[in-house]
């Protein structure tokens, strides 16, 4: 009986031991070479990733099942091919496929592992390996031209994705070119390896042609070709120049013509007129401020620093045109004026005036008539009789009108009586002043107290008026009259004494 219990112990342990060694993987198995990584572009055929093992007990055959991210690849569901062997073929690659990748290796004669419900401590588990699946460079922004002006400063960038996951380490390269020739960091470029190029100088690469090319695992892609332009710019055609004379009041236009250049649009060219430094608005009598035709009314006087300042755009290239003085004449100022004079009978009269313009003609007149005594800033006259005193001056002309002086009254002065009979000398009978303006004052005398008559008449002989009719008494007598009171006009006129004794007569004349 003891014997018994000893062979039934024996066989307990036996079995259990056994149970044991059936839960563990089997030690037969060895890894030779376990898989790597593999980088595949898509739809990419004929990649495998797999694995060598040795079984040291040759009789049994070893078992393989593939895992990825730790769920079991089914065959003709995530690849094509069986996923119960030593290498795992992908057939055309798929983004889907990228993942970790692992495989289960057991011998089913020794070990016990459910590849549906696995417990992966009963299998030989490969090293993990990772599958990217990647697409060929795809550009997404395409680099664009650029304008410039000399000595400014460009930047250009591209804009590539891949499609897929690279391992952290892989880089895509990028390469700027300009035509054929691969460009370097230096003084003009920056960033030629990256996808942002700095270009310095950019006058130096008007119109070169600028593209970038991005090399991926899975190829490379070229972007468009694209290049540095001259901003567009101003060219004035036609200027103002020198300096401008016109009448003060007139209105006066500058005009110029501009053009844009390096293929700009002339509608993007804008003008701004100045003087010196400020800018002129319309309004006020200014038309076309902001236009290439200024129209202004001109004041008196110089206007200085007249131009038009003309850009491209707002934020473009700018020039001016030249600078323009524009002087405002006026009509002549008198400096001086003809003064007053007292001369006789048969003296010359010399008169002068002088205006501010060396250019003005000057003309003379007289209140005793329409017509022109002469011409020059000095005028000389002879053989001038009493009847000839009145009011001269002179007109200046110029190109903007005609100017007045002011009237210089003129006295000739000679024999004042004229007796119709030889007694009339008694009389002492004259007018004072004479010539006259506005009021006058007669006087005479009389030997003796009678009846007289004192009568104003025209040059022709017309009675104007009466001045005095009745007895008067012996001695001087005098009479005042005013020639306001009988409309007379500038001229000469005579006044006739009527007297018991005979008749005289005295010529005056009146000035205004």
């Amino acid at each position: 009986m003891k014997n018994l219990k000893l062979m039934f112990a024996l066989v307990v342990i036996a079995l259990s031991m056994n149970t044991k060694l059936m839960a563990q993987p089997s030690s037969t198995v060895t890894f030779l070479s376990h898989p790597t990584d593999l980088i595949g572009c898509y739809n990419e055929t004929n990649r495998v990733v797999g694995l060598v093992v040795s079984n040291e007990n040759s009789i049994n055959e070893l078992s393989f099942q593939w895992y990825k991210d730790g769920v079991k690849v089914e065959a003709g569901v995530q690849v094509p091919f069986e996923t119960n062997q030593a290498g795992l073929s992908f057939g055309n690659l798929m983004y889907s496929q990228s993942g970790v990748y692992t495989c289960a290796v057991w011998d089913p004669m020794q070990d016990n592992f459910d590849p549906d419900a696995p417990n992966f401590a009963d299998a030989h588990i490969s090293n993990p390996v990772t599958v990217y699946v990647v697409s060929k460079p795809n550009i997404t922004r395409q680099p664009m031209n650029v304008s410039a002006n000399t000595g400014e400063t460009v930047f250009m960038d591209v804009e590539g994705t891949l499609y897929g996951e690279l391992p952290p380490s892989y880089r895509t390269k990028v390469q700027w070119y300009a035509g054929n020739t691969a460009l370097v960091d230096n003084d003009d470029f920056s960033g030629t390896n990256q996808s942002h190029i700095t270009v310095r100088n950019a006058e130096k690469y008007y119109n070169a042609e600028v593209w970038c090319q991005l090399e991926g695992y899975c190829g490379v892609v070229n972007s468009a070709t694209v290049t540095i332009l001259p901003k567009p710019g101003v060219e004035i055609t036609q200027d103002v120049t020198g300096e401008l004379e016109v009448c003060a009041g007139d209105e006066n236009t500058l005009s110029i013509m501009a053009s844009a250049t390096n293929g700009g649009d002339d509608a993007n060219l804008m003008y701004q007129w100045y003087v010196g430094t400020t800018a002129l608005v319309d309004g006020a009598g200014i038309s076309g401020a902001t236009t290439n035709e200024l129209t202004w009314t001109v004041g008196a006087g110089t206007t200085a620093g007249i131009y038009c300042a003309v850009s491209y755009g707002e934020e473009g290239e700018s020039t001016s045109s030249a600078m323009v003085d524009v002087i405002g004449n006026e009509a002549p100022v008198f400096t001086m004026n003809p003064e007053n004079q007292d001369i006789e009978e048969g003296d010359e009269l010399v008169l002068s005036a002088m205006t501010d313009d060396e250019n003005a003609t000057y003309t003379w007149f007289s209140s005793n008539s329409t017509d022109q005594l002469g011409e020059g800033s000095s005028l000389t006259l002879t053989g001038l009789m009493v009847e000839d005193s009145g009011e001269f001056y002179c007109v200046a002309a110029n190109d903007c009108g005609e100017t007045q002086s002011e009237s210089a009254t003129i006295t000739i002065t000679g024999t004042n009586i004229e007796l119709s009979v030889k007694s009339a000398n008694n009389y002492d009978f004259k007018l004072s002043p004479n010539p006259f303006q506005g009021n006058g004052n007669v006087q005479f005398n009389l030997p003796a107290a009678q009846n007289a008559k004192l009568v104003l008449n025209s040059a022709t002989g017309f009675e104007i008026a009466v001045l005095a009719n009745g007895y008067l008494p012996q001695g001087n007598q005098s009479v005042e009259f005013s020639a306001n009171n009988y409309n007379l006009s500038a001229g000469v006129y005579y006044l006739t004494l009527i007297t018991e004794n005979g008749i005289a007569t005295v010529k005056l004349v009146y000035v205004k």
